[in-house]
């Protein structure tokens, strides 16, 4: 962890299965409720993040086609290339 950053106390609501499941998983891992939970925050924001900017990817994409001549020019480039095993 960043020693920069300051750690804020919060409080969360979550179901008693929940509770349990990461209280037994942080000690599998050998780690305490507090910071299993900010590593899986920090795991989910990631993830989120990722998945908006491959979605804008995705949208300028669909909005700007490939032409025949660009699908032409990768598939020689593609073609020329030692793929290794």
């Amino acid at each position: 962890m960043d020693p920069t950053h300051q750690l804020v106390k919060i409080q969360v609501v979550i179901d008693q299965d929940l509770l349990a499941a990461t209280d037994e998983l942080a000690s599998v891992s050998g780690s305490n409720r507090s910071a299993f939970v900010r590593e899986a925050l920090r795991r989910q924001v990631k993830r989120l993040r990722i998945q908006a900017l491959e979605e804008r990817e995705r949208k300028s994409f669909s909005e700007q086609p490939e032409t025949d001549r660009e699908k032409a020019e990768f598939e020689d480039w593609e073609a020329g290339q030692a793929w290794e095993d």
